[in-house]
């Protein structure tokens, strides 16, 4: 064989063939990662959720910049890297760290949702089947305009339940919370002061208004409501060194910063009304502090939205709803309600089972719609988008996580042990906080948002499982005593 053939033989075979080795290997070594380091996966993860933002884009004047880490991957394999990572850890913890494989079974592993979860995915199945017949690709069944944040969601609920399993590990879960959330914090504030606020400012950039903002993610002033539940907590009800306090309550006052000055009404509102649920979380001898912050706050933020507005036509209300115009001018359909009265002409077509997740709601007219870009996949209401996609059957299923979790943390509030309280306390506020996004935003598009409120769905739920383990084996030593 002369010098060139063999050349030729090995580019036309041997590359190939390394090129599938060293994926293997990768692939092996991945595996192995993902079973031996679980935990540490995991927790990796959480970081990323917690401080980068679903965007780098959206409503900056550099719109075309998409150079954006949620969905990196998605070019090529449809599924960004972070999604196929996330289902690799997760089927592989499922069988491993869960002991379906032979190793002891976790007593934190049950989520209480995971019957409602069971059953979403199987409604979701059946659309995908349904997909294998029709003309489209049933891959487009998989887009993020869909449902399918929803089992992300419920996979990183069962991975923290699963990985996040001693005090240990619930202390490192807690620090990461806190530290993460504190830079996050400070770095907000510090931009606001110093360098124009989120330049992902949709109202100065597109509406001409001129307002800052701390963050334009909802997802940090919904985590921001955690820290404020937390610390609030530890002050009002933990006893503390002097030291303690100050650096609790400047965490405090960063926290509720936070929210006040995003100029947005989804972000204020749930701020509010987690302060409203933490009210009635605390201690009754404990709340007058809660309503005296509530009197300042409330007008701190009216005054932080019409004192930022430097546009001297718009009337007070204008300068507090921001993005509303009242003029002659103005078309009384350029609105979110039109919006959500509109793709209720196509939910009334299909009640039961909705327009599929890969579906739009009709439109005859662009007018008032046209932040669509003409795409009418999605609504700006969470449980609405659930509504359009899957109809009453997919909502009444969804729903019930929700329903779900408030039973469960309510049946298990007395097990939380008292150094794990504060943390679920921020993670129910910032519970709380979501609801607004739920009713008059969209978190089911945004992979972010919804891994967010996994990570709150999942912090109660370990605190619970945790005091009940200590209970449980309490009970067993007093057993065991009284038998010798």
């Amino acid at each position: 064989m002369e010098m060139n053939e063999l050349i030729g033989y090995l580019f036309g075979y041997g590359m190939p063939i390394v090129v599938l080795l060293v994926v293997l290997l990768v692939m092996v070594f991945a595996m192995g990662a993902a079973v031996s380091w679980t935990r540490y996966i995991v927790l990796g993860y959480v970081i990323c959720v917690l401080i980068i933002p679903l965007s780098t884009s959206f409503g900056t004047l550099d719109g075309g910049n998409t150079n954006n880490f949620w969905v990196k991957g998605t070019k090529s394999f449809f599924f960004s890297f972070l999604d196929m990572m996330l289902f690799g850890t997760w089927i592989l913890g499922v069988l491993f760290v869960s002991g379906w494989l032979g190793r002891k079974k976790s007593d934190n592993y049950n989520s209480p949702m995971a019957i409602s979860y069971i059953a979403f995915g199987l409604l979701f199945l059946g659309y995908v089947v349904l997909a294998l017949f029709g003309s489209a690709p049933f891959i487009l069944e998989f887009g993020s305009r869909g449902v399918i944040n929803v089992f992300w969601q419920g996979m990183l609920i069962s991975l923290l339940l699963a990985t996040v399993r001693t005090e240990r590990d619930l202390k490192l879960l807690t620090w990461i919370i806190l530290t993460c959330l504190a830079g996050q914090e400070a770095w907000g504030l510090f931009r606001y002061l110093f360098l124009g606020g989120d330049p992902q400012n949709y109202y100065a950039n597109f509406e001409l208004v001129g307002v800052k903002m701390t963050f334009w993610d909802i997802s940090d002033s919904i985590l921001a409501c955690l820290m404020i539940g937390f610390v609030t907590w530890k002050l009002l009800v933990e006893r503390l060194s002097s030291w303690e306090k100050v650096g609790f309550a400047l965490l405090g006052i960063m926290a509720l910063l936070t929210p006040i000055l995003t100029s947005r009404r989804t972000a204020q509102g749930a701020m509010f009304l987690a302060m409203a649920v933490l009210f009635f979380l605390l201690p009754r001898g404990r709340r007058s502090p809660i309503l005296i912050v509530l009197t300042l706050a409330v007008p701190l933020t009216i005054a932080a939205l019409v004192i930022r507005s430097g546009d001297r036509d718009r009337t007070f209300i204008e300068k507090v709803t921001i993005d509303v115009k009242f003029d002659d001018k103005s078309d009384p359909r350029d609105n979110r309600f039109y919006e959500l009265q509109t793709a209720w002409k196509t939910i009334r077509e299909e009640p039961f089972f909705g327009v599929g997740p890969s579906g739009s709601f009709k439109v005859t007219s662009p007018v008032g719609l046209y932040y669509h870009n003409g795409h009418y996949d999605y609504v700006h209401s969470g449980f609405g988008h659930v509504l359009l996609k899957t109809g009453f059957v997919g909502l009444i299923i969804f729903f019930s996580i929700f329903v779900t979790f408030i039973f469960h943390v309510k049946k298990g509030w007395r097990l939380i042990l008292p150094e794990h309280k504060a943390l679920a306390v921020g993670a129910i506020c910032g519970f709380a906080a979501e609801m607004p996004s739920f009713f008059f935003g969209n978190p089911v598009i945004e992979i972010r948002s919804m891994q967010v409120g996994g990570i709150l769905f999942a912090i109660p739920l370990i605190c619970i499982a945790l005091g009940k383990r200590k209970a449980v084996n309490s009970k067993d030593d007093r057993f065991n005593s009284s038998n010798k």
